[in-house]
């Protein structure tokens, strides 16, 4: 893509990562990477809930996205996010 809307903004290497990332539909990979991204986070900063808040609101609007995208009812959002903060909480090591 060396030609189009935001080629003289981007390095060769962002040009590159723009082509591969034009191949790719919906948000599985973005949401993977917030999970891995979330989970990081936890590790490093275990009491900044300020970052690990935003971190999970980020998650969740993706998750919420990607459950409007596909309208897939047999991925129920509900679970998908309950699996989340169980996996923040359990990283934590927050119990009830």
């Amino acid at each position: 893509m060396t030609h189009g809307l935001y080629s003289d903004v981007l390095n060769e290497d962002e040009r590159q990562d723009l082509e591969v990332a034009a191949q790719i539909a919906g948000l599985d990979q973005e949401i993977a990477l917030l999970r891995v991204k979330l989970k990081r986070a936890a590790k490093r900063q275990p009491n900044n809930l300020a970052v690990i808040l935003k971190a999970l609101d980020t998650l969740a609007k993706a998750l919420v996205a990607r459950h409007r995208i596909t309208g897939d009812a047999s991925k129920s959002l509900d679970d998908a996010m309950s699996r989340v903060i169980t996996e923040i909480t359990n990283e934590l090591g927050v119990t009830e």
